[in-house]
Parts: C-alpha cells; sequence; structure tokens
C-alpha cells in the first residue's frame, strides 16, 4: 500500500500519527512525507531564513530514521498557506507524484490557521488530482483517494520545550490511533464514525525521529 501523510508544518506528522506510519513502515507499506510549509516561524530566537534551513535537515533525519521513503515540502512558508489555485495545484502535483492508496492529514476543525488550510486543500486537492484532463505540471492523474484526519488541536504547544513534546509522541505510538474519514462524496461530506487500530505493540522509531526537532522556544 502506498500511503501520503501530508501536514503542515515539519513535526506535524511526527506528533500526530508516528505509530501509525511506523506500524505502516514496518508491514511493508510505502510511506511518503509532505510538509506544507517550511516551518520558518516555528522558534522566537531562530530567524526564519535559518529556521528554514534547520527544519528541512530535521525532517530529512527524522524520515530517514524512520524508514520513510521520501520526504518532500510544498515550499510554502508559515501562516501563509491558503485556499488558492496556485496551493491546490501544488497538492494536486504531489498527490499526482505519490499516487497514493491513502491520505492522512490534519483534520479540518482545528486551532492552527495552516492546519486547516492544509485540511481543506488536501480534500478538494485529492479529488481534482483524480480528474483526467485536469492539466498541471504533473501528468497524468492519481487514484480517488480518501482523506483520514489526525488531531492536534488539544496538544499543549506551548513554550515547554522538548519533555511536553516527547510525552505527545509516546502517546501516538502507545494508544489507539484514531482516524475520521472524510467522504469525497455523500450528505453534507460528513464523516463516517472514526475509525481505529491498535499500535502499541509497535516501538515507534518514527517516535523517537521526532526528537530529532528543536522545541526549544516555541
Amino acid at each position: 500500500m502506498r500511503i501520503l501523510a501530508i501536514g503542515a508544518h515539519p513535526d506535524d506528522i511526527e506528533i500526530a500519527c508516528s505509530g501509525t506510519l511506523a506500524k505502516c513502515i514496518k508491514r511493508g507499506d510505502t510511506v511518503i512525507v509532505c510538509h506544507v510549509s517550511s516551518g520558518s516561524l516555528g522558534h522566537v530566537v531562530i530567524q526564519p531564513d535559518e529556521l528554514r534551513l534547520i527544519r528541512a535537515n530535521e525532517a530529512k533525519r527524522a524520515g530517514a530514521l524512520a524508514g520513510v521513503e521520501e520526504v518532500l515540502c510544498a515550499g510554502f512558508d508559515d501562516l501563509e498557506i491558503f485556499d488558492t489555485k496556485e496551493a491546490r495545484d501544488k497538492l494536486v502535483d504531489i498527490i499526482k507524484y505519490a499516487n497514493p492508496d491513502l491520505i492522512i492529514t490534519h483534520d479540518p476543525n482545528d486551532y492552527m490557521p495552516d492546519h486547516v488550510a492544509v485540511s481543506n486543500l488536501v480534500f478538494d486537492a485529492a479529488f481534482t488530482a483524480s480528474c483526467p484532463h485536469y492539466e498541471t505540471k504533473v501528468k497524468g492523474k492519481a487514484r480517488l483517494t480518501l482523506a483520514y484526519h489526525i488531531a492536534l488541536g488539544s496538544l499543549d504547544r506551548g513554550r515547554g520545550g522538548r519533555g511536553r513534546f516527547l510525552a505527545a509522541f509516546l502517546c501516538a505510538a502507545g494508544c489507539r490511533a484514531q482516524y475520521h474519514c472524510r467522504k469525497q462524496y455523500g450528505s453534507n461530506n460528513q464523516c463516517k464514525p472514526s475509525s481505529s487500530q491498535k499500535i502499541s505493540h509497535v516501538v515507534s522509531p518514527y517516535v523517537f525521529a521526532g526528537c530529532l526537532y528543536d522545541f526549544v522556544g516555541r
């Protein structure tokens, strides 16, 4: 199975679904991770130009440690992700390129504007990428793919350093991961009841890969 996990920022995927992705990698699935934003505004001391490079390197190291096939970045900066044709087409190209069997992304009900924007863009792009005559830079089309949502809104992302996030990683690896499937068709595109999978037996390298991110100052 091919799985595409699309998060707004470097670290979102590791925090929210590391256990699930580790389980998928362990059973032989191909996992591709895409960060829509560079993470440029995620530190109170380090300036954006420097932080972009730091986050890109952290993301690659985390992905390599976990066995992720490829780590992509859509090229936007923090708080500059909006529902535009440019942004949607960029995600259409990523989905066409990955041609996933399923997509994991943010829940649309979230505290953070970038998370909400990415959730809605992925939902639209997943359908658009399946249209054979919608032309973007990547030729062809992707299969029509369901998007499963992860929730980050309840996490404390305040200034607390690495410890709070490590607790979140361990929770992600040790609990049952629950997902809501956002339907492309149907009455008001309502979600079906959540599905879940047990991931407590996974000793996740992705969990510890998340510790490669420097959260101090966020």
